[in-house]
């Protein structure tokens, strides 16, 4: 079973409610997030709103009421009654009043409804019916191009970025480092390395005062903990009880320069992303580790990103980008990230 996410909304003034509330939810087994942004609306089960006179005065409290409710996304109100105004909302909307309900009624509220699984005949006439179309589609798009163009015809189609991500992206999670208070979410990338659930990413994603981290892996947030740090190389190593369905394996060779590399991260407020380039291989040595050079543009959030080669094999880890030049990008080779797993993880499914 999943964890449950709570989402909580309020104002510096309500800190001690706020950790109230916080201790009753997680006594009953969901998980507490405070950052206010579209990706952690989304995710979250349930958005948990503490109301004051002046709650809804701020905008972005307000809008995130109204995503809520246009998303439908489950909102409970508690202390409704301490506000005079806010948003208007229908009745069939999932608003619930936290000071009439208990939390055995909120529970039970939030509670996800089983998924009925297709009777296997419906199934297999859907499936029928899904192939049919799709060779039709094919044909009448083969058709199109024949006609439009007979002797113009690629020898290769070129990869895109959706196939990159399809293919390899199911590895790469976004790492969460959660400050004390939960009030500030510090945000990197990492990748699996093992079906057990190891992850790897830099140590600078995971240095900061913090009570805990977390992964967002297939679009749910799992706790995880920090099992290994080296400062030398900026590699941490995170580990979650959530069993990854893939893993990414380390080329046992640098590819040669020039070589087309693409890395697949979340930078900035994005999801995941991917971004190609070039592989240089200079060395760039400085006072935190010893990197390679890449040319690729990358971003804050991008820190312990994979560096892939198209075949899917990683040569290295993102780690930072030159101060001379931003479309230059510094990973840790993959030789070093090698012989820091090692010393941590069991790699029977490494090369």
């Amino acid at each position: 079973m999943k964890k449950r996410w709570i989402l909580a909304v309020y104002s510096a003034q309500d800190e001690e409610k706020a950790q109230l509330y916080r201790t009753v939810f997680e006594e009953h087994g969901y998980g507490w997030e405070t950052d206010l942004k579209e990706q952690t609306l989304l995710l979250a089960d349930a958005v948990l709103f503490l109301c004051r006179d002046d709650l809804f005065d701020d905008n972005r409290i307000s809008d995130a009421f109204a995503f809520c409710l246009h998303r439908q996304i489950p909102v409970i109100l508690a202390e409704k009654g301490t506000v005079s105004h806010m948003p208007d909302y229908t009745e069939e909307a999932e608003v619930y009043d936290a000071s009439v309900l208990s939390f055995d009624d909120l529970a039970e509220l939030l509670k996800e409804e089983p998924v009925q699984p297709e009777p296997p005949v419906v199934r297999r006439h859907t499936n029928r019916l899904a192939v049919l179309f799709a060779v039709l589609a094919f044909l009448g798009a083969l058709w199109m191009i024949v006609r439009i163009s007979p002797s113009v015809m690629p020898a290769e189609p070129a990869v895109s970025e959706v196939n990159l991500s399809d293919q390899y992206g199911d590895a790469v999670v976004q790492v969460w480092s959660i400050g004390s208070f939960g009030d500030r979410v510090y945000r990197g990338s990492g990748f699996a390395v093992s079906r057990n659930g190891d992850i790897l990413t830099n140590a600078h994603v995971v240095d900061h005062p913090s009570s805990r981290y977390c992964i967002v892996y297939m679009d749910h947030v799992y706790n995880a903990e920090v099992t290994a740090v080296s400062g030398q190389t900026d590699l941490a190593l995170l580990k979650t009880d959530q069993p990854v369905s893939s893993v990414l394996h380390f080329r046992s060779a640098a590819p040669e320069k020039n070589t087309p590399v693409f890395v697949i991260g979340y930078p900035e407020d994005q999801g995941k992303t991917v971004t190609e380039g070039i592989y240089d291989g200079t060395a760039f040595i400085s006072d935190t580790a010893d990197y390679e050079v890449i040319r690729v543009s990358l971003r804050q959030g991008n820190s312990g990103s994979p560096v892939c080669t198209y075949d899917g094999s990683v040569i290295g880890v993102a780690s930072a980008v030159s101060t001379a030049d931003q479309e230059t990008g510094l990973m840790i080779p993959a030789e070093d990230c090698m012989v820091f797993l090692k010393d941590h993880v069991f790699l029977e499914e490494q090369p």
